[in-house]
């Protein structure tokens, strides 16, 4: 992955530290999965195809049939066509350099990038750079396994646990065992917060609210999950063995909490952010929570709130028309 120098130590203690921050702010009583799902869009990821000034008709269809990708409703992806010859954009025309400098590349080209909370400067890391046709093969925006991610959030999983597997496929399963395991247990004592309905904690949708977690394996000999893979490699850090295997929480609208190698994956840590996930969401703005929203595919506003996709307006606390007058006692006469 390009240009995507990021501290394990600090990726993996992030979420601890931003979940003691966030108590401090504003009371909510709906669970921090629920919230993500009824009130976090997901960030948006960028496809930059820098070409000449002109394409071929075979390279024109290729950057259609991205473009066409990227248009899909529900598909958290834009496409942007910058020509190398003429971008006065610094940002874009800095891209470039580093690509042609780093990787030797020769337009047209394709860079994909997204969000994450701690990349520097505008805010995206470099997800996937490759030829326009690689690209168009790549599956960038959907993939099964992120199709089955969305599904089970829909179905009302409180957290899905990705595991990417390692060259280790005895690692592999006992990672997932450990994962079932513990999430079984979780299941039969975690409690959701109080006060779920009431003013300010309404819930808009009709799925269900369930304390419910699962583990999902990812295909990584499917093609199709090929970038996705990489992808989530690629924060793990290049210079590590992919020996082993990675979990990542996901909840919300495919919000992936973090990527964790296995070998830091224990029971405690589990619960640890279990409970997170599943208690009030003390801090309901989204860029203040940890975590990075994954690309792809999903229908969420429709799925969730009906055929106009819009959220319901919850009904304002009834109050009262008239003043009521109290008779307040007298107060002790000093003796």
């Amino acid at each position: 992955m390009l240009i995507l120098r990021q501290n394990r130590k600090s990726l993996i203690l992030g979420p601890i530290i931003l979940l003691s921050g966030a108590l401090t702010t504003w009371a909510c009583n709906i669970p921090v999965f629920r919230f993500a799902l009824e009130r976090w869009r997901p960030d948006v990821g960028e496809i930059l195809v820098f070409t000449g000034s002109s394409l071929t008709q075979s390279q024109s269809l290729l950057v259609q049939q991205l473009k066409e990708e990227c248009g899909r409703e529900g598909v958290n992806l834009q496409l942007r066509r910058v020509d190398i010859d003429a971008e006065q954009s610094e940002e874009y025309r800095f891209a470039w350099q580093s690509l042609e400098r780093e990787c030797n590349a020769k337009a047209p080209y394709v860079l994909v990038r997204c969000r994450h909370p701690k990349a520097e400067g505008n805010g995206f890391v470099n997800a996937w750079h490759g030829s326009l046709e690689a690209a168009s093969k790549a599956s960038i925006g959907d993939s099964p396994a992120r199709k089955e991610l969305a599904r089970r959030l829909l179905a009302g999983h409180a957290v899905v646990w990705l595991v990417i597997p390692g060259e280790d496929e005895k690692a592999t399963q006992d990672c997932i065992s450990k994962l079932q395991t513990r999430c079984k247990q979780l299941e039969s004592y975690v409690e959701l917060p109080d006060g779920i309905g009431l003013p300010g904690s309404e819930l808009y949708s009709e799925v269900p609210l369930l304390v419910q977690f699962s583990v999902l394996q990812l295909d990584d000999e499917a093609h199709e999950e090929l970038f996705f893979k990489n992808w989530l490699r690629g924060f793990y850090g290049v210079e590590k063995s992919e020996h082993e295997p990675l979990v990542v929480p996901v909840f919300g609208r495919g919000r992936a909490l973090e990527v964790i190698p296995a070998s830091s994956v224990n029971d405690a840590l589990i619960e640890d952010l279990t409970l997170f996930l599943c208690g009030a969401c003390s801090c309901q703005v989204k860029d203040m929570n940890p975590g990075f929203d994954l690309l792809l595919d999903a229908q969420w506003e429709t799925d969730l709130f009906g055929e106009d996709g819009l959220v319901p307006s919850p009904e304002p606390p009834k109050m009262q028309q008239s003043p009521v007058l109290l008779q307040i006692p007298p107060g002790r006469r000093k003796q």
